[in-house]
């Protein structure tokens, strides 16, 4: 049954394409589509995927606590310190984090934290430091990067691509191809990856192969919506059943440099949401106030399960061909490091489209970039 969808999603893209002419669709050259990728292994050690990371009534109970955390916070960000560095208990929220890190061996002490609890279309990103870049023009980027998936609607493709060799900005008008990761929303996952990297969330999951997207480099629209500017409007989060994609996201920052800029700690304290059971322990030596425990950290790390990434280069049949890819990268051109706002490329129809569509497993797929030479 899913090959007959698979075979009925190819007919209708290439009819669309057939249809709308435009530089919608192109064959990369025979040398850019026989090549083999050379930096694999690369890509793939690059980016980690853990699964059973925090059991669901975790998950559950740190949703609540990022919704809390948004409606108190300006823009939904915050860091901390983690222990036992920190002169601040920490909250719920960021025990769980800091859970997690500690888990997978990271002792990085500062940490940037957000959420989201709406299904959004996010184009093509590095996190990066919003006020250096607007105040000095300087591009900086954290050390690591983290997703974990709280709550996904049943049904629901909503995965987070990777673009593990495009780092800080869009660098591919000097190169032929690049590596694309594809990761499923899964409860409880963990999805870390460098903090340099270029990443997206398309929505819908097939937004690259239908949207044709030639708008000009308009910079003032560009600044009202970028990649931390969430929305504010608490009605968004007043909804449980409406919850379809809400993720916990997590930077770690160089323990040598400041954090972020204008991001500040949060102040939870008496904001814990109905329904959740609290205790209260002595503070250690590390804090200046009662802490508050609660169940909400992660499973034992030999609980966890590594999640192996999937090499869908060289998956070849007739039905695989090329097809056109516009994927739109986030920003100013500062920020994207990129002379358009759409990169171009081709990739295969077959493969990407049962990647963004699968469960559970991880894909890297190979695309080639298209210049204007083979468009």
């Amino acid at each position: 049954m899913r090959n007959n969808t698979i075979t009925i999603q190819i007919f209708a893209y290439t009819l669309y394409f057939l249809i709308h002419p435009v530089h919608t669709f192109s064959w990369c050259t025979t040398r850019q589509r026989n090549r083999l990728p050379t930096f694999l292994s690369v890509a793939s050690k690059q980016v980690q995927i853990f699964e059973n990371t925090f059991s669901p009534d975790a998950c559950d109970t740190i949703h609540s606590l990022a919704v809390q955390h948004n409606k108190r916070t300006k823009n939904g960000s915050s860091i901390f310190i983690r222990p036992p560095h920190n002169n601040k208990p920490l909250s719920p929220l960021e025990r769980s984090i800091d859970s997690a890190l500690t888990a997978m061996g990271d002792s990085t002490k500062l940490v940037e934290y957000w959420s989201r609890s709406d299904y959004l279309n996010i184009e093509t990103h590095a996190d990066i430091d919003e006020s250096m870049l607007e105040n000095d023009g300087v591009v900086r980027c954290p050390l690591m990067g983290h997703v974990l998936y709280l709550k996904i609607k049943k049904g629901l493709f909503g995965p987070t691509c990777v673009f593990p060799n495009e780092t800080t900005g869009w660098n591919l008008e000097k190169k032929e191809e690049t590596s694309l990761i594809v990761v499923p929303a899964v409860q409880g996952r963990i999805l870390r990856f460098p903090g340099n990297a270029m990443h997206a969330v398309p929505k819908p999951h097939n937004r690259w192969f239908m949207e044709v997207q030639e708008d000009d480099d308009d910079d003032e629209f560009d600044d009202e919506f970028d990649d931390d500017e969430w929305l504010d409007d608490e009605n968004d989060y007043d909804d449980e059943d409406e919850v379809e994609r809400s993720v916990l996201l997590f930077n770690t920052w160089p323990d040598d440099e400041p954090g972020p800029e204008g991001i500040h700690p949060d102040n939870p304290f008496g904001s814990i949401p109905d329904g959740i059971v609290i205790e209260e322990k002595h503070a250690s030596p590390s804090t200046t106030s009662q802490e508050i425990d609660i169940t909400a950290t992660c499973n034992r790390f030999d609980e966890w399960k590594i999640v192996e990434i999937q090499n869908k280069t060289l998956e070849v049949d007739n039905q695989n061909f090329e097809m056109m890819l516009h994927v739109p990268l986030m920003g100013k051109r500062e920020r994207r490091r990129y002379s358009d706002k759409v990169a171009r490329m081709t990739g295969p129809i077959k493969t990407l489209s049962l990647s963004l569509e699968e469960a559970t497993l991880a894909s890297l797929i190979t695309l080639h970039h298209c210049n204007s030479d083979t468009l």
